[in-house]
């Protein structure tokens, strides 16, 4: 990933960090102090409040996330008992946008007091045309220096975990969780000019991760998030190490919904031998979100 990139998206992050802890200052100086939510021995929450009114049923984020990406694939093969292939960085050999701008799904499901489901879905679809500088050993296929390629990088994700607290207070909810990160992709080279040349690769990636996930109410009107999850371990055909980062802050204007902006870094780095993919993925995005939060 270019540095430009990284250093736009770390502005944006303190700017949104200043801003928020300035509102909040200003709702401290300027209103009574409420008291954030309690809950009674019963388990029923004692007062209802905008940021926190308890844990809600079913509480979904929807909005719009503009990450930037770093992919570096290599697509092996077997020769003689040799494994051979060659790196490819997507984004600066191949021209892939370094940029994208989607849709993003989040969400929590409370299934008890202290218990709750979380679960995410995103996906991008990128393609690009390039002159390869250099030969690429792709599996069983050679692309010669000078010749035109359409290169393609698809990538669907979906995280699913469980959270259970393990810390309470009238401000403060932080939770250990566990859960997989699913993250299929698939890659493609295709030579133009009626070269017939081509190769592709997919494969499904079921990342397991632990991790803390963390709630803070600062005010009536504004709660702030982090999560930390991550593994590295090796599983059947792959291993690899996985790290999953997220910042959130929100404000509720409303009982039931709120806006908020966020900041998600994915940084992956898998190896893979089975029959679908031989070779190495070297991946990291980071982006910011921006989303309404309802709750029902």
């Amino acid at each position: 990933m270019e540095a430009s990139s990284l250093r736009r998206r770390v502005v944006l992050l303190v700017v949104v960090a200043v801003v928020a802890a300035q509102a909040v200052g200003v709702c401290a100086e300027t209103e009574e102090p409420e008291p954030a939510l309690v809950y009674e021995s019963a388990g029923e929450p004692a007062e209802s409040t905008p940021a926190a009114e308890g844990p809600p049923a079913v509480e979904l984020q929807l909005g719009g996330y503009l990450p930037a990406f770093s992919t570096n694939l290599r697509v092996d093969a077997r020769v003689q008992g040799e494994t051979v292939g060659t790196g490819i960085d997507f984004e600066e050999a191949l021209g892939l946008d370094e940029d994208a701008r989607i849709w993003r799904l989040d969400g929590r499901w409370r299934v008890g007091r202290k218990s709750r489901i979380g679960f995410a879905y995103y996906r991008f679809d990128r393609s690009a045309e390039a002159i390869v500088e250099e030969d690429i050993e792709w599996g069983n296929t050679i692309f010669p220096a000078g010749i035109g390629v359409i290169a393609g990088f698809d990538n669907r994700i979906i995280v699913l975990n469980y959270a259970q607290t393990f810390a309470e207070t009238e401000q403060w909810d932080v939770a250990g969780s566990i859960g997989v990160h699913y993250m299929h992709f698939a890659a493609s080279l295709e030579g133009t000019g009626g070269s017939q040349l081509e190769g592709s690769a997919s494969a499904p990636a079921p990342l397991p991760m632990i991790g803390v996930d963390a709630l803070y109410r600062a005010s009536p009107q504004w709660r702030f998030g982090a999560k930390a999850e991550g593994l590295a371990i090796s599983i059947g055909d792959y291993s690899g190490r996985w790290v999953d980062l997220g910042l959130t802050a929100e404000y509720f204007p409303a009982p039931h919904w709120a806006i908020g902006l966020g900041l998600n870094n994915l940084s992956i780095d898998l190896s893979a031998d089975s029959e679908n993919l031989l070779g190495e993925l070297e991946y990291e995005q980071v982006g910011l979100r921006w989303f309404v939060t309802g709750w029902f």
